[in-house]
């Protein structure tokens, strides 16, 4: 993940259900030192001809939940850079546009409206698929005192060259929240395994010697990724998923398994892009 002054970037709904978003947020930008960025969608793509008034009342409305959200943001982390933003787009473009100028897309997963009607199709996951840098969506925790992963950051891996970004952004997340990193690795049902087990070593020789502070579990296992997966988010710091390419249906398809996490795991989740820059 690039250390510039990118913003993490987190959109607001102006209702309280943005409050753990901003809040995740907000640690996330102190742990990284960067500012934090609040981004209000007023959802008017078009000009209202001959209704000006109703614009500026929106405008208004924008901009007084954004510095309401910037006032909270300030008081739970003080010494934190918080900048604001109003923008008049649909809220799915908005956010995929922020993304080129963001270190991090936030995003809430539940609610009734704007970022958090977490309906399949909707932001959230539009935005966790197309964005052009990593995408966290917070969803609500579901804990279990018996996952050996409790606690840590959980990231899926495999041979394929997209998943070196998941695991360099599951290092770095790891390290900065001072926990375990647990790595699962859920066996192809057909291949070469000795080839795959070579692969995989070869991937995680850089980051250990990185972050050697990292304690490391790897799993393997057989089974569906997504299934393995939301067992071992349950309790879990964060978890990290690979996402390879994006745009169109092509790029849904081949995210298939980070959709099912973004709608089942039992904590936020980070979803990475195999073109996001990574360390």
């Amino acid at each position: 993940m690039q250390t510039l002054e990118r913003p993490i970037t987190v959109g607001i709904d102006g209702t309280t259900t943005s409050q753990p978003a901003i809040d995740w947020a907000a640690d996330t930008a102190l742990r990284h030192d960067l500012p934090l960025k609040l981004v209000y969608v007023i959802d008017s793509p078009g000009p209202r001809v001959g209704y000006d008034y109703i614009s500026r009342e929106l405008d208004e409305a924008g901009a007084d939940a954004a510095t309401r959200a910037r006032d909270a943001a300030l008081a739970g982390h003080p010494g934190l850079t918080v900048q604001t933003a109003t923008v008049n787009d649909d809220s799915t473009h908005a956010l995929i546009n922020e993304s080129d100028h963001a270190s991090m897309i936030v995003v809430g997963s539940r609610g009734h409206s704007g970022f958090y009607d977490m309906v399949i199709g909707s932001t959230s996951l539009h935005t966790a698929m197309h964005a052009h840098c990593p995408v966290a969506v917070i969803r609500p925790r579901t804990d279990d005192p018996a996952n050996p992963a409790r606690g840590r950051v959980v990231v899926g891996v495999s041979s394929s060259p997209y998943a070196v970004h998941a695991l360099g952004l599951a290092f770095e997340e790891a390290a900065l929240r001072g926990v375990g990193l647990t790595a699962v690795h859920v066996r192809p049902r057909h291949g070469d395994a000795a080839k795959d087990e070579a692969a995989l070593a070869a991937m995680f020789d850089p980051w250990t010697k990185r972050y050697p502070a990292v304690d490391v579990d790897r799993v393997d296992l057989d089974g569906d990724p997504a299934k393995v997966l939301t067992q071992f988010s349950n309790g879990a710091e964060l978890l990290v998923s690979g996402c390879r390419g994006h745009g169109g249906v092509a790029g849904l398809l081949r995210g298939s398994t980070s959709q099912a996490m973004l709608h089942h795991a039992g904590c936020p989740v980070l979803v990475v892009h195999d073109h996001d820059p990574v360390g």
